[in-house]
């Protein structure tokens, strides 16, 4: 089976390099020889570094082209059909493959960068918790609505300590902590658990 063509107009294939160098996979042989080619062929090192770069572009998200890229592809593309088809292999050769590579990573690359859309917040239910007749210099309200962390309620004109929320649909225990040491259920609640510690949890169940 003969060998294999070569896309460069000097005959060498240094793509398989250019990929085991981009694996951390290029002995010091081949990077010497690579380093060889790419300083005597142009095409070589116009490869070279054209896929260098997408490689870049595709791991950092670089839009930019490198120099010269621009006004290559152009000129190319001005010289009429017939003259293309009978120009010899050139570095150019390569160009529309590298092209429409490139442009499929960096169409993945911009969908991966889309941020995804943000979900509305779910609607909110005004809630008032209360507790009447306690006999208390302060009484707080903990759940896992705040993360059991205690929140302050007030004490009305009329001695009922109230506190004012806003939750989402769901099911929530709580209690009340008087004087920042004493747990009690709600007693206006229509439902009480065991909290698993020896005490008593209230249970608020809220719909829209």
């Amino acid at each position: 089976m003969g060998k294999a063509m070569s896309s460069n107009p000097c005959g060498h294939d240094i793509e398989r390099w250019l990929h085991k160098k981009a694996d951390g996979r290029l002995s010091p042989e081949e990077a010497a020889a690579l380093l060889r080619q790419v300083g005597t062929c142009s095409a070589c090192r116009e490869r070279a570094e054209l896929l260098e770069w997408a490689g870049n572009a595709l791991r950092q998200g670089r839009r930019a082209v490198p120099v010269g890229f621009s006004d290559k592809v152009v000129a190319e593309l001005r010289l009429p059909r017939r003259v293309r088809e009978r120009r010899p292999a050139t570095g150019l050769r390569w160009l529309p493959a590298a092209v429409t590579a490139l442009a499929a990573g960096l169409v993945v690359l911009a969908v991966l960068r889309v941020p995804k859309p943000t979900l509305p917040e779910p609607p909110r239910v005004p809630v008032e918790l209360q507790l009447a007749g306690a006999s208390a210099r302060t009484v707080a309200v903990v759940g896992d609505f705040n993360g059991w962390d205690a929140a302050t309620m007030k004490k009305g004109d009329d001695g009922v300590w109230r506190i004012s929320l806003s939750l989402p649909p769901g099911r929530y225990q709580y209690a009340f902590v008087v004087d920042k040491e004493t747990w009690v259920p709600d007693p206006r609640a229509a439902t009480v658990v065991d909290s698993g510690y020896g005490a008593a949890d209230s249970v608020l169940d809220i719909s829209l």
